[in-house]
């Protein structure tokens, strides 16, 4: 869940490649002083990298991989010092830039996760009527986007109206309550009881055998009682 949805296979390949490059180089012993890529600069070119991780894969996911990067480039520091600069100076630069990438990356990483759940919540907060905690039209829309080929059962209930304004809203409330959950256990799995604007209630059915199905729920439907005190 902490995953981008966007995320796809081919992206994270490459980003694995990419950054198992830049640590070959940046680990990789080398006896000349002139190349660049054997330096604590691949370490600055490695941030950018670990940074869009962290924004599309999520805290846990870069916590697993920046942990042995950082082993490994600890472990084999002396690899990427300059033979140029002091050794005690680069040891401290390089000390204080794990210290603040690791803080950068793991941050960003757990904003970004943060924000992704906030969404997540958001969004199954919006697909339920605050009132009847049903899923509303909304729900509806996406399941008939991804299943097209649905049968819809509209639930009209005669008076409803009439009874609803003698007993108050909790009446209506609970009533759609119930008489959904009366009817679950003859839904299938991705079949809901959806809550209409007005005083009706919708159900969405897969096509399989639905003249059947919509027959044993109307069977149901009369067996129905509802107990108001």
């Amino acid at each position: 869940m902490e995953f981008d949805p966007k995320v796809t296979w081919l992206e994270l390949c490459f980003w694995f490649c990419l950054v198992l490059g830049l640590q070959y180089q940046l680990l990789m012993p080398s006896s000349t002083c002139n190349v660049i890529f054997n330096t604590n600069y691949m370490l600055s070119l490695l941030l950018p990298v670990m940074l869009w991780g962290s924004m599309r894969y999520g805290f846990r996911f870069m916590s697993f991989v920046w942990s042995p990067l950082l082993i490994l480039t600890i472990h084999y520091f002396y690899r990427s010092l300059s033979c140029v600069t002091s050794r005690d100076v680069q040891i401290a630069i390089i000390s204080s830039r794990y210290l603040i990438f690791t803080f950068m990356i793991l941050a960003l990483a757990g904003i970004a996760s943060r924000r992704r759940t906030v969404l997540s919540l958001t969004r199954r907060l919006a697909s339920v009527d605050p009132m009847t905690h049903l899923p509303n039209l909304g729900a509806l829309s996406c399941e008939l986007a991804n299943t097209p080929w649905s049968v819809l059962c509209f639930l009209h209930i005669p008076e409803f109206e009439l009874l609803g304004r003698s007993y108050g809203v909790m009446f209506r409330i609970q009533f759609k309550q119930r008489l959904a959950n009366w009817l679950k256990p003859l839904l299938q799995k991705g079949e809901a009881v959806h809550q209409l604007s007005g005083h009706d209630l919708v159900i969405r059915l897969n096509p399989h055998d639905w003249q059947t199905r919509i027959d044993e729920l109307d069977a149901r439907i009369k067996l129905f009682r509802f107990i108001w005190d």
